[in-house]
């Protein structure tokens, strides 16, 4: 046989042992045969929390070595029996209608979920008029506290109280929060409420949304889909610095005021509903992988002035 090549067949195929993890963290995979090295392999990803029909609140947070122990919890009492559950046994009764801090000082860190018990009564979780977050010490101006970077989660409900709301600046800058989940009742978010929540990945809103001030999730650049409920009758500025965003749903319904959706580098295509009649200025600026823009009014909408698209791609499609 000509240009015959001489093979040299193993006798046995390399195995390479498999790994698994059920948990975040470093691992080194085990070694295999014939030299193959093991590998250290870095695995993280988002934690699950677990979702419950009732009208509770839930407040996940994870205490670290190095943190503060002592954990503030800013709320006001409408009315009826408010109860706070820290997670380690221990509980707090919230009396009075005026805005308070509790305090809390947990003995050891770790994981802990705050459960509010509000059913028979309602509560307005952070500093109802003023900028105090629901975790913070003080106005969000210093909201770079330790305490606001212990919160993973929060599961928002209504309690008894007809016209819930989430105050003002109540979760900002809680640079750590995963998973945003508001229960049904839930009737109004104030602004600023989750502005700078960088890690915000999870978002679940309900249909009883009616006003949503400005800013709310600005600055939430994880965030890969917002879907604002058709029941939202009025909002602010719905979509600002949501960079990752590739999901996009404006309420059918609502009147619209300041700019609309911005700094959505990612998004590509928006449909933007009937009640839109007039662009601000910038309201539309620096989306600059939009490739369709699908207006549902049956007459063009006015612009303000010619800034109301700046940064928009040559290859980009009115409808």
């Amino acid at each position: 046989l000509k240009n015959s090549v001489s093979v040299s067949v193993p006798s046995q195929a390399p195995v390479i042992n498999p790994l698994s993890v059920t948990a975040n963290g470093t691992y080194s995979a085990p070694a295999g045969v014939d030299g193959y090295s093991p590998v250290t392999v870095n695995v993280s990803g988002g934690k699950e929390y677990p979702a419950h029909d009732d009208d509770l609140t839930y407040f996940y947070i994870d205490i670290p070595n190095n943190a503060l122990l002592n954990v503030p919890l800013t709320l006001r009492r409408i009315s009826g029996t408010v109860t706070v559950y820290w997670g380690d046994g221990s509980q707090s009764n919230v009396t009075g209608t005026s805005v308070q801090t509790l305090y809390h000082e947990y003995q050891e860190p770790g994981e802990y979920t705050i459960v509010i018990d509000a059913t028979n009564g309602g509560v307005i979780y952070g500093g109802d008029t003023n900028t105090t977050s629901v975790f913070g010490t003080g106005s969000v101006a210093s909201a770079t506290t330790k305490t606001s970077l212990l919160v993973k989660a929060v599961e928002i409900g209504h309690g008894g109280y007809v016209n819930s709301s989430i105050s003002q600046y109540a979760f900002a800058y809680c640079s750590n929060l995963e998973s945003v989940v508001i229960k049904h009742g839930i009737t109004n978010i104030n602004q600023r409420s989750f502005t700078v929540c960088i890690a915000l990945k999870k978002l679940s809103l309900p249909n009883t949304l009616t006003t949503v001030g400005g800013y709310v999730f600005g600055g939430a650049t994880h965030l890969s889909e917002l879907i604002w409920p058709d029941s939202i009758t009025s909002i602010e500025t719905p979509c600002l610095n949501i960079n990752n965003a590739i999901n996009i749903h404006l309420p059918s319904n609502a009147t619209f005021t300041g700019s609309i959706v911005t700094n959505c580098y990612f998004l590509e295509e928006l449909t933007v509903p009937a009640g839109v009649t007039s662009i601000p200025a910038y309201g539309f600026v620096n989306n600059t992988s939009m490739r369709a823009y699908h207006f549902l009014a049956t007459t063009p909408p006015t612009l303000v002035n010619t800034n109301a698209f700046g940064s928009l791609p040559s290859d980009c499609v009115f409808y």
